[in-house]
């Protein structure tokens, strides 16, 4: 009964409550195989609640616990051990959640390098751990362990959903290693998408395609590699995008093509976008949202802005041409 109030009251959030019930459970109760997943619960209050040290020093008594434990039937065993791996897991988390990105990637390595029962139940989720590893590491800008660990991940996990992020972490190390080509790869990669992750949740890979293509092409465009912006918002093209996505990618791609002085390609662009606005008035009335007003606006006045600028050069030309012949 003491179990199922103190699940109640973490279902709603009383935090403070089902600590107290847990302790209270603790105290009467010593020897009772639930001790253990007791212990987590509490640890994983105690994280919830902002208490680090105490959360810490909870979970490394779960697994004092567990190493401990005796006189269980054989069959709960993996049960036992998996208690004890999840609290090796939640140490890393709570030092990454924390702040202290040196000490979660070292455990996370540890739990990497660390031999575990092939119980199904023990096994830990070797790619995910691998890649908070390498999110670790970035978070503590160590770039050298990113491209290290990163390589690794690609190598054994590259069709793996968390590939993409990988692919990411280690785009921006290349970035900062003015390796941009190498770079661009890595993005072309995270656009080819691969069907393991295209099959898990579609637009959630779809957003964070282009939240990643729209930061890369960004760092890129500061280094004045229009070219290779172009390329990736190019590719971002190609996905399911939102309208306001859409307008966004078009309004960039003119931005960076007038950079080039491809004003054509630039008109283009905006000439897109343009026409777009028309259809959204139509269907909606008039009632456009404020960001694709925006990018209406900004659009007509570049696609002015450049007409006049080519009527203005044609002009010029033409003057000296005439001046030439007069000559």
């Amino acid at each position: 009964a003491l179990l199922q109030l103190a699940l109640l009251a973490e279902k709603n959030e009383e935090w403070v409550r089902a600590n107290q019930i847990y302790s209270h459970y603790d105290k009467l109760y010593p020897e009772d195989p639930n001790q253990i997943l007791v212990h987590l619960k509490m640890a994983d209050i105690l994280r919830k609640t902002g208490a680090i040290e105490q959360a810490l020093h909870k979970y490394h008594a779960v697994i004092a616990m567990t190493m401990k434990a005796k006189g269980y039937p054989k069959k709960y065993l993996p049960v036992i051990q998996r208690l004890g791996v999840k609290a090796k897991i939640e140490i890393a988390e709570t030092h990454f959640l924390d702040g202290d990105y040196v000490s979660a990637a070292r455990h996370y390595h540890r739990l990497l390098t660390q031999k575990h029962s092939q119980s199904d139940l023990v096994k830990i989720n070797k790619p995910h751990v691998h890649y908070k590893l390498i999110h670790s590491h970035s978070k503590n800008n160590d770039d050298t362990k990113v491209e290290k660990e990163s390589k690794s991940f690609l190598k054994d996990y590259g069709d793996h959903p968390k590939a993409i992020e990988v692919r990411y972490l280690y785009a921006k190390v290349l970035m900062k290693k003015s390796r941009n080509s190498d770079a661009l790869k890595q993005f072309m990669k995270i656009l080819e998408n691969p069907t393991t992750s295209k099959e898990t949740e579609p637009e959630t890979w779809t957003r964070l395609q282009f939240k990643i293509g729209v930061e890369i092409a960004g760092l890129m465009a500061k280094e004045l590699n229009f070219t290779s912006a172009i390329q990736i918002y190019e590719g971002l093209l190609d996905l399911d995008l939102e309208e306001n996505e859409f307008l966004e990618v078009n309004y960039q791609l003119g931005i960076f093509n007038e950079e080039l002085k491809s004003y054509q390609k630039a008109l283009a662009y905006y000439k897109k976008i343009i026409d777009r606005i028309a259809i959204l008035k139509k269907d909606n009335l008039n009632n456009l949202s404020r960001p694709s007003k925006m990018f209406g606006d900004m659009a007509e006045w570049r696609l002015k802005t450049l007409n006049w600028f080519e009527a203005k050069e044609s002009e010029i030309q033409r003057k000296e041409q005439e001046a030439q012949v007069s000559n």
